[in-house]
């Protein structure tokens, strides 16, 4: 992590991790304090990672098991898989909104299914579940990785803690 912040290149067993400019090093940076390294799959996206903090993962899991509804924003497809592989493990009723889910009815009907108490936690990507979305079934909001955008945290927090909201939060 210091090296690839102070040189903007770091060696990984066989497989580099370059950042070109200081966006792509903030982002890198970000990868790496969520618990994975990413590296380059064809040369055009970041398709491959390797998990180097599965720990955090198990933590959200316990942190879960001990509320009643949570939702769970995460940053990076290898947060959603490691959290999606303990949930399931674990037993506990989850539903992910994020970009792989297509259309308004699907969406809605997720949301639905939480609102009714179908689901333990909720896996959102901020992106996509922090604007717009009434969740006040949820009892606890747990970020699997640093927020980069303030208002992101915002709108996510937003989400749960509305003017009908009757629960602890």
């Amino acid at each position: 992590y210091a090296e690839l912040e102070e040189q903007s290149y770091l060696d990984h067993g066989d497989k580099p991790i370059t950042a070109l400019n200081a966006g792509t090093l903030a982002n890198k940076l970000l990868q790496c304090a969520s618990g994975a390294i990413y590296h380059d799959g064809d040369g055009r996206r970041m398709k491959t990672w390797e998990t180097i903090d599965s720990g955090r993962y198990e933590l959200i899991a316990e942190m879960v098991e001990g509320r009643r509804h949570s939702l769970v924003f995460f940053l990076w497809k290898h947060q959603k898989y490691e959290l999606e592989r303990i949930l399931k493990g674990k037993k506990i009723s989850y539903a992910v909104l994020d970009g792989d889910v297509k259309g308004d009815e699907v969406r809605a009907g997720i949301v639905d299914d939480y609102q009714a108490g179908k689901y333990r936690t909720l896996l959102l990507h901020p992106k996509t579940g922090a604007y717009g979305l009434t969740l006040t079934k949820g009892t606890s909001l747990i970020y699997a990785s640093p927020i980069y955008e303030a208002a992101a945290k915002i709108q996510g927090d937003a989400r749960v803690l509305r003017g009908m909201q009757d629960q602890a939060t």
